[in-house]
């Protein structure tokens, strides 16, 4: 699967470039990329039956994603890790936001916390994993609010704390209608994704 994955991406970069020095080719070189990887995806699903097209919700993982993004989840990851993008249900959510419903609300954020850590925000956006602040590269701006993650909290053996890169546009762990996720919530994690938006810019 390694091997797709490198070759899907150098295909990219080589339809990248040509999208960046001959404008004449642009929207030919998008539809036939889109298709491209949606036949990779369908090909791959088929035989592996764990891989399917992502896509993004909304502005919470901005500008990570945009609306123009696409990718590959991979819906039976070997292992999570922090900070990879993983779409998950969020049944409290749910329920609040239609009781009736049966169906998953699917959101997709970044792990920040694993499982058996202790998490904690400052006014200043600094995360604490276990009483030491960690890097957070994928922040979108700083300051941004802490939520319940103002007070520690300690996770269980299979939960997750999540945060959307565009933390000031996101609802995720610290909002009590989130929460910590637990793994069995998590449908998948994303392996491959590639912004269209930004290819367009350039």
């Amino acid at each position: 699967m390694d091997r797709i994955i490198k070759r899907i991406k150098g295909f990219f970069r080589y339809f990248i470039y040509a999208l960046r020095t001959d404008k004449l080719i642009r929207a030919f070189t998008i539809a036939f990329g889109v298709m491209l990887l949606l036949t990779i995806a369908y090909g791959v699903n088929k035989k592996y039956g764990r891989y399917e097209i992502m896509t993004p919700r909304g502005e919470s993982m901005q500008p990570t994603f945009s609306y123009y993004s696409i990718g590959i989840l991979d819906k039976k990851p070997e292992k999570i890790e922090r900070y990879d993008v993983v779409v998950f249900d969020a049944p409290v959510y749910r329920g609040f936001v239609d009781p009736t419903s049966k169906k998953p609300h699917l959101i997709d954020k970044r792990v920040y916390g694993l499982p058996g850590e202790t998490i904690r925000i400052d006014d200043e956006g600094n995360i604490y994993i276990n009483g030491e602040i960690i890097d957070d590269p994928y922040a979108k701006e700083k300051p941004f609010d802490p939520g319940i993650a103002s007070d520690e909290i300690v996770l269980g053996d299979d939960e997750y704390f999540m945060l959307g890169d565009n933390r000031n546009q996101s609802m995720d762990s610290r909002d009590y209608l989130i929460g910590w996720v637990h793994g069995n919530n998590i449908i998948g994690k994303d392996i491959f994704n590639i912004n269209i938006f930004d290819i367009q810019k350039n």
